[in-house]
């Protein structure tokens, strides 16, 4: 408003007669404000607008003003504070001359064109004749030498904009239609690869310099980084005149995380924000180093002032010494500004002083050294201004809100607003440079050539409607009522034409105009409207596009050695699959034969033109260095091997260690889960209750006993570390005492009686460990540990039952079984029987192996019929596995079943007696079958890993691949576009087609 030179007083006049109106109501209140405003910066502080003013109060003092002449020229516009400006210019000076672009024909095709500049120049003669003085008008005729050279530049210079228009005679102009093309991209980087190409072309070929050429886009946001980053590449000097936002530089993102910290209490985010920013005085590696601790051990808050500890002293003599270097100074600034009396001038002191006591002016100082020693100098320029901007901003908000008290959440949101109002400007770095910028920002020198990038809809023009506290009705609203606020939409639109304009006319020989038509992430972009204009005016200009490859497009790549190198790589790619190359690349080939700078990366290149990520194996005799012979391993490894090979070398032969963070993740959850279960059966022997006496109440109250006393110390005590997972544990408390009272139901409906937990098999363990012969002297050793076995003694004998809890993923598919992807609970059903002995029991048999899912499950029933949601819960909760076919055997499990399905076991009874097609029983032969095949598959697996077979070969079975869920694919890079790298697709059999199988083999089928 002060720039348009709107007072608060006009805006009430403006409005009073329509203070009914919502419009007129709001404005009043924007009135208010702005009065307040004013009132309170007055005598405090002087912003952009009020020094305008200030000069127009000066003027008449300035004695080197008095009768000079002045010419003002440049202006596309001129707001009305700028026409009192020269008011009072007009008023000391001899004599004014103000520069227009404007077309003096009454009845020019493109009038409209020029509007905003017809309104300036009725504006600038009722001033002269408000100030009694007669203005005069002179026209200055085009001159063709300071227009454009090129014709069909002149002519879209003159037909653009113009209703009717014309088009060009491409025969009178055929010699430099040529100098006018548009280039269709296939998207943005090959767009700005082209436009660098292009200026490295005309440079080469027509002797220019950097400087006679420009590049301009209208959308900066996007290109500025791919041009920077392209034209480094191709060795061009750039100037990218464009401000500069300050958010995002890495000072700015210290001076904010370091109140930060201190507001938020030590936060991960906030510390390594800091950190990280290179200027904390702690070195990367250490920072690296510290980041690792911190997140293993979950520390934050209050522990940041407690010693740090390490089983290395070293280690934690220097992780003290970088968390002391953090803490110290933070501690001492956190002194000063706690407390509710702080006024923002205190603040902006303590914070000054704390910047000073970390030495950032000093590293700042020797950063800027660097860098322009490595003659980064742009880079120099911008950063060489943000200590001035900090004290800049840092004293604006002393001498404009000093004595207003502030916590330090109100005082960063102050900081961070004078931040973002600031952005960063540059002037060259070197007189010889292309210029790179928007059509705002395109006030070059005279050039000869122009690139204009992104000439995409919604680019070009733009069509952005910049919405604030007034919007665009509003706005139209007042200036009918005579409140002239400028840029609402007509005028935006009416001064990017004539930037439009402007730019297009600018250069004298060349003129590239190029769009996208598809964004880097293959969303379709349409050309803009101005590139349907611009063929209609120029008939014969080029179109070119990199949409489908040619010889003149690949003769464009080769500009110099850097950029050029990427294609050569694409071409020798294309001749190694046996794809069409031009011949000219063998030439660009022999060249960088030829340099010797070179050879490496050409040795580099063909190297990785010829990698294979997949290998066969590592051999028999590494194999044995890196595996522990004989081979001692859990049911879970050899699952991994049969997975993936490679996947199983990775984890059990280089080991890898992923970084340790301090959060629950689900293999801590499950081992809640599997502790619990297990303290719950020994604390029910501790009381000496009995599992088929127990009732829901007594269940609960052991679970919560047994969880109360694992929660503090599972996981270095993670489940208490904050709320959200205190809240976690107790959600784990109520799905344990669920599953607790479940398997005590499942128990209390059959026979078997719990005998032994956590059991496992190997060395000094209950049972011995599973002994497999792989020849050649060879043996493997499986080991684990069983959750659950129950016996159950009646007349046929005792049968045993195995029961392993899952947290996670517990189907149970007998093909899986067959293959070799689901071992454990046959495995487990090996160990108990070859350790028979163990139990006391004299002979034992085979009667059941299920898997108990722990979970949480969700009912769809009506809440007030408990009876169903109980049943519901109890079928969710069926266990997964294989069993026997026998009867008696069911009933000894699940006593009430008579006919129809199990909600305990997965069986069921027809009412002839004999089993549903969907029990998961197998006779006692076809059990005996399936214990050998997994014999045979455990010797097979040992022979491979020992012989070092080590395959990218992951596993498809139906929809599940074994690199779903693998940690190692950034490893292996297993790519199925690579010729050998194929998925191993494992047929999906059913239950009937597996006992078919092993009936006729009893061993695993190549």
């Amino acid at each position: 408003m002060k720039g348009h030179d709107i007072t608060a007083e006009d805006l009430r006049q403006g409005t009073a007669d329509c203070e009914g109106q919502l419009v007129g109501q709001k404005v009043h209140d924007i009135a208010l404000i702005y009065e307040d405003f004013n009132h309170y910066l007055q005598d405090r502080y002087l912003d952009a607008d009020d020094y305008l003013n200030l000069l127009c109060e000066k003027v008449g003092e300035a004695e080197f003003l008095s009768n000079a002449r002045i010419w003002v020229d440049g202006f596309s516009t001129l707001s009305p504070q700028s026409l009192k400006i020269l008011t009072r210019l007009t008023a000391v000076a001899r004599e004014m001359t103000i520069s227009l672009t404007l077309d003096p024909s009454a009845h020019s095709r493109d009038r409209e064109l020029f509007s905003l500049g017809w309104q300036d120049l009725s504006k600038l003669q009722a001033m002269a004749r408000g100030m009694g003085l007669e203005p005069q008008t002179t026209e200055m005729l085009p001159n063709p030498a300071m227009g454009p050279l090129n014709p069909a530049i002149r002519h879209l210079e003159q037909e653009l904009f113009a209703y009717p228009s014309r088009t060009l005679d491409a025969e009178l102009t055929d010699a430099k239609i040529e100098d006018t093309e548009i280039f269709a991209a296939a998207n943005l980087s090959s767009e700005v690869e082209w436009a660098a190409a292009q200026v490295v072309h005309l440079v080469r070929e027509r002797g220019w310099r950097y400087r006679d050429l420009a590049v301009v886009c209208n959308d900066m946001e996007t290109y500025g980084p791919l041009i920077k980053r392209v034209f480094d590449e191709y060795a061009i000097p750039v100037f990218m005149d464009r401000k500069r936002s300050l958010m995002d530089n890495s000072i700015i993102k210290l001076v904010m995380s370091a109140l930060e910290i201190i507001r938020r209490g030590y936060r991960y985010e906030d510390v390594f924000a800091f950190l990280k920013t290179g200027f904390s005085g702690i070195e990367p590696d250490q920072v690296e180093i510290l980041e690792n601790h911190v997140l293993r051990w979950g520390i934050q808050g209050n522990r940041w002032q407690q010693e740090f500890t390490d089983d290395d002293p070293e280690m934690s003599n220097m992780l003290n010494a970088a968390r002391q270097m953090l803490v110290g100074p933070l501690q001492e600034l956190a002194e000063k500004v706690h407390g509710s009396g702080m006024t923002v001038a205190a603040m902006c002191r303590a914070h000054y002083e704390y910047l000073v006591r970390i030495g950032l002016p000093e590293r700042l100082e020797a950063w800027i050294a660097r860098m322009n020693e490595l003659g980064r100098l742009e880079t120099v320029r911008e950063q060489a201004q943000i200590w001035t901007i900090i004290l800049d901003i840092m004293d604006q908000m002393v001498e404009i809100l000093g004595d207003q008290k502030v916590g330090i959440k109100e005082y960063l949101h102050l900081l961070e607003a004078g931040f973002e109002s600031m952005e960063i400007g540059i002037i060259p770095t070197t007189i010889d440079q292309v210029l790179v910028g928007d059509v705002q920002r395109s006030k070059s020198h005279i050039i000869k050539g122009m690139l204009f990038l992104g000439m995409n809809d919604g680019v070009i023009p733009s069509g952005r409607v910049e919405e604030g506290i007034l919007t665009e009705y509003e706005k139209e609203t007042l200036q009918a009522w005579g409140l002239e606020l400028g840029f609402d939409r007509n005028r935006r639109s009416a001064e990017e034409r004539f930037l439009i304009y402007t730019a297009l006319s600018k250069p004298h020989n060349y003129l590239g105009l190029s769009y996208a038509m598809a964004d880097n992430e293959g969303r379709a972009l349409r050309p803009s409207i101005l590139i349907n204009r611009i063929r209609t005016l120029l008939p014969g200009i080029q179109i070119t596009s990199d949409a489908v490859r040619h010889r003149d497009l690949e003769l464009h790549q080769i500009a110099v050695p850097a950029s050029t190198y990427k294609y050569l790589v694409e071409n020798l790619r294309a001749r190694a699959d046996d794809l069409p190359v031009d011949p000219m690349w063998r030439d660009v080939l022999r060249w960088y034969q030829s340099h010797s700078d070179w050879e490496q990366r050409l040795q580099e290149t063909r190297e990785a033109l010829s990698h294979r990520n997949q290998i066969e194996g590592i051999g028999p005799g590494l194999a044995e260095r890196i595996y522990t012979l004989p081979l001692r391993s859990s049911v879970s490894r050899l699952e991994q091997y049969v997975n993936c090979s490679f996947a199983h070398f990775i984890r059990y032969g280089l080991r890898p260690q992923e970084r340790k963070v301090y959060e629950v993740a689900a293999p801590d959850i499950g081992e809640l889960f599997h502790s619990c279960l297990s303290s719950f059966a020994a604390e029910l022997s501790h009381e000496q209750l009995d599992w088929m006496t127990l009732d829901k109440c007594s269940s609960d109250r052991i679970v919560d006993k047994v969880m109360d006393r694992l929660v503090p110390s599972q996981g270095d005590g993670v489940f208490i570390s904050s709320p959200r997972y205190q809240h976690l544990a107790q959600r784990l408390k109520r799905i344990s005492r669920r599953a607790a009272w479940v398997l005590t139901r499942q128990l209390q409906q059959g026979e078997f009686q719990p005998c032994h937990f956590e059991v496992g098999f190997g060395p000094g363990q209950m049972f011995p460990a599973i002994e497999v012969e792989l020849g050649n002297g060879r043996k493997m050793y499986l080991e684990g540990r069983i959750d659950r076995v129950d016996l159950l003694e009646n007349e046929d004998g005792t049968f045993v039952k195995i029961i392993d809890y899952k947290s996670g993923r517990a189907d149970f598919q007998l093909s899986d079984v067959y293959h070799g992807l689901s071992l454990q609970l046959i495995i487990y059903l090996l160990a108990v029987m070859a350790g028979a002995e163990g139990l006391g029991k004299g002979e034992v048999q085979p009667g059941c192996v299920f898997y108990f899912k722990i979970d949480d499950p969700l009912i769809e029933a009506n809440p007030d019929i408990i009876a169903t949601v109980e049943r519901e819960i109890a079928r969710k909760f069926k266990l997964k596995g294989l069993m026997l076919a026998d009867t008696r055997l069911v009933s000894c499990l699940d006593k009430d079943l008579e006919t129809g399905s199990s909600e305990i076991i997965p069986a069921g009874i027809k009412r002839d007696g004999d089993f549903t097609r969907a029990s998961s029983v197998v006779s006692a032969q076809d059990l005996q079958a399936l214990l050998s095949h997994v014999q045979g598959l455990l010797t097979q697996i040992g022979r491979e890993i020992n012989s070092g077979r080590v395959r990218i070969n992951p596993v498809k079975i139906g929809q599940h691949t074994a690199c779903r869920f693998c940690s190692y694919q950034g490893i292996c890079q297993f790519d199925r576009r690579l010729d050998d790298n194929r998925f191993r697709v494992l047929p999906r059999y059913s239950r009937e087609e597996v006992l078919e199988r092993i009936r006729r083999t009893g061993r695993r089928q190549p």
